[in-house]
């Protein structure tokens, strides 16, 4: 018996595809559900596995199964927003803040799961929705230093919006865009989707940067002030 649990613990130690697809899994049901909506076990089960405890072999907690995915998604984002910074800057943009959005922003756009959906935009947006400030998601900033560059660089080429609402601006502006990805990827489901997927995704960034540069009421500035 213990052999066999030793063959059994080797098998699903070198199944690398299996963690891919607890991660494909966790990414989809995050977002439908949040986090507290989703048991380990059931992603587990959905990923196919016949082990209960899948989960926690490879990534330990919920907690750790979430940095996973980061880890998984943020270093190819940040090497296409690389690319697409070095264009913008080449064209002298980079004073530019719907330019600068659309650095952070379309990477995630591209960011296709196999059935070619936006799940992890609708992972990020669970989060938002689901869990606010959730402590995993501020400890991955460390694998998104550039990320934040651009975002300073963001907020400064906005100096109407007070830094101590940009963050909150910000975090609408990328709700507004990761809605309108999740939404055309259900319409487009079950054949419902009128803009084609370029379009929506360009209409989805003006709505963003509307959110994001607005101008601010002076209810909201004689409050900062």
């Amino acid at each position: 018996m213990a052999a066999e649990k030793r063959r059994g613990s080797r098998k699903l130690e070198s199944s690398p595809a299996t963690s891919e697809e607890i991660l494909d899994v966790a990414e989809q049901l995050f977002g439908l559900h949040g986090l507290d909506g989703v048991s380990l076990r059931s992603i587990g089960v959905a990923a196919g596995s016949s082990n209960n405890y899948a989960v926690q072999y490879y990534f330990g907690d919920k907690d750790g199964l979430v940095r996973a995915i980061f880890e998984r998604r943020l270093p190819a984002l940040e090497v296409q927003r690389a690319r697409l910074l070095g264009a913008v800057t080449a064209a002298g943009k980079d004073g530019d803040p719907r330019a600068l959005l659309e650095v952070i922003l379309l990477p995630i756009a591209r960011a296709l799961d196999r059935e070619g959906r936006c799940s992890y935009a609708a992972f990020l947006l669970g989060l938002n929705h689901f869990e606010g400030d959730y402590s995993p998601r501020s400890e991955a900033a460390d694998l998104a230093p550039l990320t934040h560059h651009v975002a300073s660089l963001m907020a400064r080429a906005l100096p109407h919006i007070p830094a101590a609402i940009f963050e909150e601006r910000s975090m609408a502006a990328w709700t507004v865009f990761f809605s309108a990805l999740v939404r055309w990827d259900r319409r487009n489901a079950d054949g419902r989707a009128v803009l084609p997927r370029e379009v929506m995704v360009a209409s989805a960034l003006d709505a963003a940067f509307g959110a994001l540069s607005a101008p601010v009421s002076q209810e909201v500035a004689g409050h900062i002030a």
